[in-house]
């Protein structure tokens, strides 16, 4: 049909080549591709934004699956030795440090500085933040300041941060997403941009009717579906590092950790899944779940 289209315009234009190259891709650019079918032509003004934003993605998918790669060749084998490693991971960084998330090259610019104390991270680690700020999230800014040193860099992510502030509460983000069937996956990067230490303080004094049980529904929502494909699973870890800090102050919260636990494992069967280790540890064969009132 673009074929068609091409004859009968009689020409490659700019709109024609960037069509043809998306046409068998599902996209955010599938309307600009049904208006250029049907219209012959299309706003390139328009379509440019969504082609960066699907560059920026496709990008973003390399790094992940160059990260990997690299990581299996370090704990895959034994075949590459230090010095492959630090020059891989100096590859990989000085590449794709604007696609890469900002732990990940914490990470391995941490593994590479035990391996070889020697290595200076930080003029990598520098170039990964300063090109992250701009576009950062809570969590990684709150990583960026604790892992750089660089004093504009301090100043760049504080000042980032503090135009980040959450717009909801904790409690407002637990109980609509945990607590009504119209939740908005969107709010699970809200909520993710709260340390853990700031879940901890409110899970402690939290006094919202049935919060347990929104809060358990919550956990168990991110694992299926959240806005941004990561902050949903990440606000699990969190709570589940929430909960155990909780389950040490006394035996009383340590039942009531046990209870929450039990209720994110059966949620999560309901909707055909097992828990994750990373938001609820294993079953152990000899406990045996308290005895609970019905669920709301």
């Amino acid at each position: 049909m673009l074929a068609g289209w091409r004859e009968r315009e009689g020409a490659n234009d700019p709109a024609t080549d960037i069509i043809t190259q998306l046409q068998f891709m599902p996209s955010d650019a599938d309307d600009f591709i049904i208006g250029y079918l049907r219209d012959g032509y299309c706003n390139l003004a328009k379509l440019e934004p969504i082609i960066d934003k699907m560059n920026h993605e496709y990008k973003r998918s390399e790094a992940d699956m160059v990260f990997g790669r690299f990581l299996d060749t370090v704990w895959q084998s034994y075949r590459n030795d230090t010095a492959r490693v630090i020059d891989d991971a100096r590859e990989l960084i000085s590449k794709y440090y604007e696609y890469l998330p900002f732990r990940y090259t914490r990470d391995a610019l941490k593994l590479v500085k035990k391996i070889d104390p020697s290595f200076d991270e930080e003029p990598l680690k520098e170039l990964a933040a300063k090109s992250l700020i701009p576009n950062a999230d809570l969590g990684t800014l709150r990583d960026i300041i604790a892992e750089c040193k660089s004093e504009a860099i301090q100043v760049a992510a504080k000042e980032k941060e503090v135009s980040l502030k959450p717009r909801k509460t904790i409690g407002e983000l637990v109980i609509s997403l945990g607590g009504s069937d119209g939740w908005d996956p969107a709010d699970f990067a809200q909520l993710n941009e709260y340390s853990e230490d700031e879940l901890v303080e409110w899970t402690s004094k939290a006094q919202e009717g049935n919060i347990l049980y929104a809060l358990a529904q919550a956990i168990v929502r991110g694992q299926l579906e959240s806005a941004d494909k990561h902050s949903g699973a990440e606000v699990g870890r969190k709570f589940r590092s929430v909960f155990d800090r909780l389950a040490k102050r006394s035996a009383l919260d340590g039942e009531r950790t046990k209870y929450i636990f039990e209720r994110i494992r059966r949620m999560m069967n309901q909707y055909g899944k097992d828990a994750s280790p990373e938001i609820c540890p294993p079953l152990v064969n000899s406990e045996h779940p308290a005895v609970e009132k019905a669920e709301p």
